[in-house]
């Protein structure tokens, strides 16, 4: 290698940065490379810095096969650098908003093979992102659940939105039912792949079971007991009636629903 081709190349990069292009010339010109190539800072003549790209190859050999010459190109790319780091920023804001969302979200191709997902969507299934992208759904959420859910995927793949909800258990073993959504995503007309949403309603739904217990227990008292039970709305309309009270008026529950109750008691 000769030290006159690295001289030359550290008298043009000035910003220390730009420094890390050496490894990549000096495996270039080792002959470990057929080019180098490298993005880095400079500072042009007005005082401001720019990004450029630097681009080159040995052009000229010793007549002992090392390198002579070192051609190369430089572009300015800093409008390129701006909008890539625009677009990073981007990412990284709308990662932190997935992230605090309460619910899971994740995304599946067309192939229904894992992209991303938050962080929420990572804890419950117990795995990091670096061991779910890329897994079939089926090998995600595993096979009985994937045998009830792909009828839904296979319909948002098809362009129509999906919600339903699910009972399964989470990566801590523990019982949990959830909303789940499965949202296209559209472009130009065609599905690339769908949205997974999935809200946890563990606790509504463990609160509407005990509702319905305790209304079951409290028909079930209601037509049990020896005396007459009649309830009505606000308006006095009769809205239930046990067995005792049909006896009594001679009414059946399903006659008198919706009666006034002075039509069916005579008070």
């Amino acid at each position: 290698m000769s030290a006159a081709l690295d001289a030359a190349v550290l008298a043009v990069i000035k910003d220390a940065s730009a420094r890390a292009v050496m490894p990549r010339y000096q495996q270039h010109v080792a002959l470990e490379s057929a080019s180098y190539e490298f993005e880095h800072r400079m500072r042009h003549r007005n005082g401001q810095w720019v990004w450029v790209l630097l681009r080159g190859q040995v052009s000229v050999w010793n007549a002992d096969g090392t390198p002579e010459r070192v051609t190369g190109t430089l572009r300015d790319v800093t409008e390129q650098v701006g909008a890539r780091h625009e677009l990073q920023r981007t990412q990284a804001h709308l990662q932190a908003i997935m992230n605090a969302v309460p619910g899971l979200i994740g995304y599946k191709d067309r192939e229904l093979r894992h992209q991303y997902g938050n962080v929420a969507y990572q804890e419950w299934y117990g795995r990091p992102h670096s061991e779910l992208r890329g897994l079939h759904v089926r090998e995600v959420i595993g096979e009985e659940m994937y045998r009830l859910n792909e009828p839904f995927m296979r319909a948002a793949l098809a362009g129509a939105e999906q919600h339903f909800e699910r009972s399964l258990t989470d990566a801590h073993g523990q019982e949990r039912h959830v909303m789940v959504s499965y949202v296209p995503d559209l472009h130009g007309g065609e599905v690339h792949g769908l949205f997974v949403l999935a809200v946890d309603i563990t606790s509504r739904y463990r609160a509407e079971q005990a509702l319905m217990e305790e209304r079951e227990w409290a028909r079930t008292t209601l037509q049990s007991i020896g005396d007459g039970v009649i309830t009505t709305d606000p308006q006095g309309c009769v809205t239930f009636m046990n067995p005792v009270a049909e006896n009594l008026t001679g009414w059946s529950a399903a006659e008198g629903s919706g009666q006034p109750i002075e039509g069916i008691m005579h008070l």
